[in-house]
């Protein structure tokens, strides 16, 4: 039997959604709408995805944009840096040297992990914690490591983050999500309200007048489901290897503060 098949647009980001609806469009104007009998529903499709088009272009105007993004590799650059500066000094000849660098590093790395990689709320919160941390119980290892400063500086760092993000918002661009949204939302009704009708005639009418474009249409929503299915894909993997590493760094870190502890224990 022919049918239009079931699509999930949920999971498609807003430029993959848009993407898709633009060929949908391009297809049934390619087909005749009115030859498919969805000629009203096809305009309010467009109208909805004229409105998708207009909101998604404006959440990408932000002036901030780019504020943040390079305010955010500077404090990647700093936490990075003190990252491979303590790795450097567990083997420093210095036992307390040494021992600190250890300790150090499971909170970078087990406590911790890839901050980096988190999106800049997250990122902002953790090193907040972070920081806490090192100024708290991990204050005398980071006076051994020299890391006073470095801490300082990403503290700084990751303010003038947190504050262009307000800032962000203060633009309403929390405002232009929301509109965003809602043209997606009615985008995608009258796209499936379209789905519908046509699988209706169908079954009413017989597929010969809808055969070309329910194939056509099935091979867009084959690519795109295809397009998630290996997003998701990545992401599970990614996860698998992070975990991993994770623990190899753990039984790493242990290994190297059991042997620090053995040789102090021997002087």
């Amino acid at each position: 039997m022919y049918e239009i098949k079931s699509m999930n647009l949920r999971p498609l980001r807003n430029s993959e959604g848009f993407q898709y609806h633009n060929e949908h469009i391009a297809l049934i104007t390619e087909r005749d709408p009115r030859r498919l009998g969805i000629a009203a529903e096809f305009g309010a499709y467009v109208a909805a995805f004229n409105e998708f088009d207009d909101a998604f272009k404006l959440t990408q105007k932000s002036s901030f944009t780019e504020l943040i993004k390079d305010a955010d590799h500077e404090r990647d650059k700093t936490r990075t840096g003190m990252y491979f500066i303590t790795r450097g000094m567990i083997n420093h000849h210095d036992q307390t040297i040494s021992s600190a660098a250890v300790r150090t590093d499971i909170l970078f790395n087990n406590t911790y992990g890839n901050v980096n990689k988190k999106s800049y709320n997250e990122q902002t919160g953790l090193i907040i914690n972070m920081i806490q941390d090192l100024r708290g119980k991990h204050a005398a290892d980071v006076a051994a490591l020299g890391l006073t400063a470095w801490v300082d500086e990403l503290e700084r760092r990751n303010n003038v983050v947190q504050d262009l993000v307000r800032e962000r918002a203060g633009e309403k661009t929390d405002t232009a999500d929301l509109v965003l949204r809602d043209a997606r939302d009615k985008t995608e009704d009258w796209y499936r309200a379209i789905v519908k009708k046509v699988n209706a005639l169908v079954v009413v009418e017989g597929h010969e007048n809808y055969m070309e474009y329910i194939a056509a249409h099935n091979e867009i929503i084959h690519r795109y489901t295809q397009t998630i299915k290996t997003r998701e894909g990545r992401s599970a993997k990614k996860k698998v290897a992070e975990a991993a590493k994770k623990e190899a760094e753990a039984k790493k870190s242990e290994t190297v503060g059991a042997g620090t502890a053995e040789t102090v224990k021997e002087n």
